[in-house]
C-alpha cells in the first residue's frame, strides 16, 4: 500500500484541478441517469395512455404550451438533445481536467525519478544499463496516470453513478433492483481468476521492453566498435530475439486480456438475458409499464458499464504493479553521496587540499589504503601509477564523486563531508580522459559549466586549448552542432573542446585526467605550454602516463596497489631509482618537451 501512496503523492501539485473533477463527475453521472427518462415519457405518456409526469406538466404550463402530441414530441426531442449535449460537454471538461491533472502527476514523477537517478553514484551508473534507466523515467512514470484515472477517479465516478442508479431503479421495482445488483458482481470472478497471470505477463513485458531499449542504446552508442568488428549481423540477431520474446509476451498478454473480455462478456450477456426475461414478465402481467421496463433495462446496461469500470481496476493494478515496484525501488534507494543535514555552503576556496589517512573503494573492494598528503593552494600535483592503482578514485574523492571509507579529505581546512556538494563541485573544473560532449553547438559545449559566459570568453578559452582555429574552420564555426557524444569530431578535437570547457569555468581547483591521451605529441606540447600560465593561479591535479606532461610538477604522487609508494619532485624521485625512474627509462622522450609547472 505504501508504494501506491507514493505514486498518489505526485497528484498533489495538481490537487486543485483534480478536486474539481469529482463534483463534475457527479453532475455527469446525474445527466447520464436522466437520459433514459425522455424515452420512458415517450412510450408511456405520449404513445401510451399514462398521465404526464407533474414536472413536465408544470414546465409546459410555465411556457404557455398545450400538452398536445406534436408539442410533446418536440419537447422530448429537445430535452433528449439537451441532455446529450450537456452530458458530452461535462464529459469533455472532465477529460481535460483528468489529462491536465494526471499529466502533471506523470511529469512530476518522471522529474523526480530523473533527479534521483542523476544523483546516484558513478559506480551505480557504470553497472546500470542506460536503456533500462530511460525505460524507468519515460515508461514507469506513466503508471501515475493509470493509478489516478483507472484506480482512483474512474471507480469513484462509477460508484457515485451506481448509487444514483440504485435510487432510480428502486422507484421502478425494488425486487428486480436487488436481483440486478446481486447478480452483476459475478463478472468480477473472471477478472479475479486471471489477475495473477495478467500481472506476471505485464511484468515480463516491461522487463523485455527495458532490455530492448538498452540493446538499442548500447548498439548505437558503440556503433564504431560494432562496425569495426563487423558485428552488425550479431547485433541484429540479438535485437530480433528480444523482439520475438516481446512479441510472444504480448501475445500471452493479449490472450489473457481476451479471455477476460470474453468471460466477462458472456457472464454479462447471460445476466442481461435473465433480467430482460424477468422484466418482460412483469410488463406482460401489467405490474410494470413498458416505458419503465425500457428505462430499467437502460439502467441495467449502464450498471454493467460501471461494473466494468470497477472490474478494470484488477487489470490496471496487475499491469501497474510492476511499474510501481520498480519506481519504489528507485525511490527507496538513497543516493550514495548526499549532503549532511547540517552541511554548509563551501565559501570561495583558495585550493589547499589535504588527505588524512584516507581509505576508499567500491563494492566492498578496497582501492586506496591509508593515503595522506597535503597540497598548498596553487601547486601542481601529478598522480602516476599502473592501471588500477587508484588514481581516478583519488581525484574522485576531491570532487566528492565518492566518499572515503575511513579518514577525511579537506579543502582549505573544510572537511568535504560537512560541505554542500554543489558548492564544492562549482569550484572544480575537470578534463576527463574520455571527453564527453553533448549534442548541441560547440559554443554551448564549451560554456556548459558557465552558461552565462559571453562569446568572447568562450573564444579566449578555446584559444588556450588550441581549439579556436579548427572550430573556425568548421562550416558554422562555434554554432556547429557536434552530434551525439561529439561523434562528428575527432578524438583530439573533442579533447581540446573539453579542455576549453574546463578553462572557461575558471575554477580554483583543476583536475586533468589524462588530458593529452587523445593528442599527438606536437599538439600536446602546444596545449601544455598554454596551460602553464593558467595552472599557476590554481591547484592542479594531473593524472598522466606521459612524464613529459608532469615532470616539473610541484609534487608527484606515485600510486601502486592503492598506496603512495613514492612522493616528491621529479628530480628527487629520479635520484631514488624507484618506479618513477623506471618510467623515465621507458619514455626516453620524457626528458625533453614542456611540462606542467607552477
Amino acid at each position: 500500500m505504501r508504494k501506491w501512496l507514493l505514486i498518489l503523492n505526485y497528484a498533489r501539485r495538481k490537487g486543485i484541478v483534480l478536486a474539481w473533477a469529482f463534483p463534475l463527475a457527479a453532475v455527469s453521472g446525474g445527466l447520464a441517469l436522466l437520459q433514459p427518462w425522455p424515452m420512458k415519457v415517450l412510450v408511456d405518456n405520449v404513445l401510451g395512455a399514462s398521465p404526464l409526469p407533474p414536472i413536465l406538466v408544470k414546465t409546459l404550463q410555465a411556457l404557455s404550451l398545450h400538452a398536445t402530441r406534436p408539442i410533446l414530441l418536440k419537447t422530448i426531442a429537445i430535452l433528449s438533445l439537451g441532455l446529450f449535449a450537456a452530458s458530452r460537454s461535462v464529459g469533455a471538461l472532465l477529460t481535460w481536467i483528468s489529462v491536465r491533472g494526471c499529466g502533471g502527476a506523470v511529469f512530476g514523477l518522471g522529474e523526480d525519478l530523473f533527479a534521483r537517478l542523476q544523483r546516484r553514484s558513478l559506480a551505480f551508473h557504470k553497472k546500470a544499463a542506460v536503456g533500462e534507466l530511460m525505460s524507468q523515467v519515460l515508461g514507469d512514470s506513466r503508471c501515475a496516470q493509470q493509478i489516478l484515472e483507472d484506480i482512483l477517479f474512474n471507480p469513484i465516478v462509477a460508484l457515485l453513478t451506481m448509487i444514483g442508479m440504485f435510487v432510480l431503479m428502486v422507484k421502478i421495482d425494488l425486487k428486480f433492483t436487488v436481483i440486478a445488483f446481486a447478480v452483476s458482481p459475478f463478472t468480477w470472478v473472471i477478472s479475479a481468476l486471471l489477475s495473477r497471470r495478467l500481472r506476471d505477463s505485464a511484468k515480463l513485458n516491461r522487463d523485455i521492453e527495458g532490455q530492448i531499449q538498452s540493446q538499442l542504446q548500447q548498439t548505437f552508442a558503440g556503433i564504431a566498435v560494432v562496425q569495426a568488428f563487423a558485428q552488425e549481423e550479431q547485433q541484429a540477431g540479438r535485437f530480433k530475439r528480444l523482439v520475438e520474446r516481446h512479441t510472444q509476451s504480448q501475445k500471452i498478454n493479449l490472450l489473457i486480456g481476451s479471455l477476460k473480455t470474453l468471460g466477462t462478456g458472456v457472464v454479462a450477456a447471460l445476466l442481461s438475458g435473465l433480467v430482460l426475461w424477468l422484466v418482460a414478465r412483469r410488463v406482460l402481467d401489467g405490474s410494470v409499464s413498458l416505458g419503465s421496463a425500457l428505462m430499467f433495462m437502460a439502467y441495467f446496461g449502464i450498471l454493467q458499464a460501471q461494473l466494468n469500470a470497477l472490474t478494470n481496476v484488477f487489470s490496471v493494478v496487475d499491469v501497474a504493479s510492476a511499474n510501481v515496484n520498480r519506481i519504489a525501488q528507485v525511490m527507496d534507494t538513497p543516493a550514495e553521496i548526499v549532503d549532511r543535514p547540517n552541511a554548509i555552503p563551501l565559501p570561495g576556496i583558495r585550493g589547499e587540499v589535504e588527505f588524512r589517512n584516507v581509505t576508499a573503494g567500491y563494492d566492498n573492494q578496497r582501492v586506496l589504503k591509508g593515503i595522506s598528503f597535503r597540497v598548498e593552494a596553487g601547486q601542481t600535483v601529478a598522480i602516476i601509477g599502473p592501471t588500477g592503482s587508484g588514481k581516478t578514485t583519488l581525484v574522485n574523492l576531491i570532487q566528492r564523486i565518492d566518499d572515503p571509507w575511513e579518514g577525511s579529505v579537506l579543502v582549505d581546512g573544510h572537511n568535504l563531508r560537512d560541505a554542500k556538494i554543489e558548492s564544492l563541485r562549482m569550484q572544480i573544473a575537470v578534463v576527463l580522459q574520455e571527453p564527453v560532449l553533448f549534442s548541441c553547438s560547440i559554443a554551448e559545449n564549451i560554456g556548459y559549466g558557465r552558461p552565462d559566459a559571453t562569446q568572447a570568453e568562450i573564444e579566449v578559452a578555446a584559444h588556450v586549448a588550441h581549439a579556436h582555429d579548427f572550430i573556425m574552420a568548421l562550416p558554422q564555426g562555434y554554432r556547429t552542432v557536434t552530434g551525439e557524444w561529439g561523434a562528428t569530431l575527432s578524438g583530439g578535437m573533442r579533447q581540446r573542446i573539453s579542455i576549453a570547457r574546463a578553462v572557461l569555468k575558471d575554477a580554483p581547483i583543476l583536475i586533468l585526467d589524462e588530458p593529452s591521451s587523445n593528442l599527438d605529441v606536437v599538439t600536446e606540447q602546444l596545449i601544455v605550454k598554454s596551460l602553464l600560465d593558467y595552472a599557476k593561479r590554481r591547484t592542479t591535479f594531473v593524472i598522466a602516463h606521459r612524464l613529459s606532461t608532469i615532470r616539473q610538477a610541484d609534487l608527484i604522487l606515485v600510486l601502486k596497489d592503492g598506496e603512495i609508494v613514492e612522493c616528491g619532485k621529479g628530480g628527487e624521485l629520479l635520484a631514488r631509482g624507484g618506479y618513477y625512474a623506471q618510467m623515465q627509462d621507458t619514455q626516453p622522450d620524457s626528458a625533453s618537451g614542456s611540462g606542467l609547472t607552477t
